[in-house]
Parts: structure tokens; C-alpha cells; sequence
């Protein structure tokens, strides 16, 4: 006697398997859609470290007050809020002078938002949420 057709087993086990590689795909584009959000923040301590480094060429020292340099920041940003400049803090052996908080991320699984970093030397770090900063590819430091 011939089967015609599959069982309701071998049809459960190929809607299972199809539900685990959509899981991880979500999963996937999740993080590469967070990595293309953490760009707006590079972009904005890029901004922000290029007028401290303008100030500090005219005035001989860094600022902390964003009314000091000649930067609008309106809080136009979707993704980041917060944008903070130092004096030139030293922390952890790096030599910052701006930073920028993720205000919320959307999806629980990914944890809480992040702070990210630059030096005067334009390297950038990430804090706050060490497992997502990994994932999105930026160097971490822990307090």
C-alpha cells in the first residue's frame, strides 16, 4: 500500500524547523538593524569631537557646555539624546571628550540602551550594555 502525502509528525517537524531559522534570522537582522541605529550616534560624536577640538584650537582649553561650541543640538535625533562633552576625562586610560546615550531600545531582548564614547583621537567605545555593545561591534569598557 502507498502513502499518499506526510504525516502530521514530518509536517510539525518542517513548521518547527521553519519557525527556529525565522527566530534566527530576526534575531540577526535585529542586531545589523541596531548597528545601522548606533551609526546616527558615531555621526554625532564625530560632530561633537570635531567643535571641542575648534574650541579648544581658539580658547587653549576643552568645554563641557554645548552653548560653547558652534553646534546646534536640537534634540533631533530619533535614536540618541543626552549628548555630553568633558573637559577631557580620563576614563579607563582614555582620553574623552564627548559622549552620547541610546534613549531606548525597542526590543527587551536586547537589553538595556547604551552610552557610547569618543576621544580626542577619535576613538570610539561603548558602555552600559556590554553583551549588545559586543554584538553591534563596538570595543567595551567596564567601570
Amino acid at each position: 500500500m502507498k502513502r499518499k502525502g506526510f504525516t502530521i509528525v514530518e509536517l510539525l517537524v518542517v513548521f518547527f524547523l521553519i519557525i527556529i531559522l525565522l527566530f534566527i534570522a530576526a534575531t540577526s537582522f535585529m542586531y545589523s538593524l541596531e548597528k545601522a541605529r548606533a551609526t546616527e550616534g558615531v555621526v554625532i560624536l564625530g560632530v561633537l569631537k570635531s567643535a571641542e577640538i575648534r574650541y579648544f584650537n581658539e580658547h587653549g582649553i576643552f568645554t563641557d557646555s554645548l552653548d560653547d561650541i558652534d553646534v546646534e543640538m536640537d534634540n533631533r535625533s530619533r535614536f540618541f539624546n543626552d549628548p555630553r562633552l568633558y573637559y577631557l576625562n580620563v576614563y579607563f586610560d582614555k582620553a574623552e571628550i564627548a559622549s552620547i546615550k541610546r534613549n531606548r531600545i525597542s526590543y527587551k531582548f536586547l537589553g538595556e540602551p547604551y552610552t557610547l564614547h569618543i576621544t580626542v583621537g577619535g576613538d570610539i567605545w561603548c558602555t552600559d550594555n556590554e553583551d549588545l555593545c559586543k554584538k553591534i561591534g563596538f570595543p567595551v569598557v567596564t567601570p
